[in-house]
C-alpha cells in the first residue's frame, strides 16, 4: 500500500514538473521574441536564445531571395511554441511569434 503511495506521489511531481517547465518555456519564448527587433545582429540573437534556460534555436536550411531563417524554440513545449526569425545573414528583419 505504502509503494502504491509512493509511486502516485512520484508520478504526480514528474507530471507538475512537466507542466511547470512547459509553462515558463511558452513564456521565455513570447518574452525574447518580442525582445527581437529589426536591425539587431544574428549575433545578438544567438547571445539572448543562449543565455535563456529553455531555449535553442535552429539555422533553417531554406533560402528566400537572400533572406534567411531562425527559429527558436524549447523542447519542452514540444515545437508548439516558436518564435520564427527572418534575416538577411547578419541583421534581423523580422520575428514572429508562433503557437501550433
Amino acid at each position: 500500500m505504502k509503494i502504491t503511495k509512493l509511486i502516485g506521489l512520484l508520478i504526480l511531481i514528474w507530471i507538475g514538473y512537466l507542466v511547470y517547465t512547459w509553462i515558463f518555456s511558452v513564456k521565455e519564448i513570447k518574452r525574447v521574441c518580442n525582445e527581437i527587433q529589426p536591425g539587431q545582429s544574428k549575433q545578438e540573437v544567438a547571445a539572448i536564445v543562449e543565455a535563456g534556460k529553455y531555449l535553442r534555436y535552429v539555422e533553417s536550411s531554406e533560402k528566400e531571395n537572400s533572406r534567411q531563417h531562425l527559429i527558436i524554440f524549447s523542447s519542452e513545449s514540444h515545437g508548439r511554441s516558436t518564435c520564427f526569425i527572418e534575416h538577411d545573414g547578419s541583421v534581423i528583419i523580422k520575428s514572429e511569434y508562433r503557437q501550433d
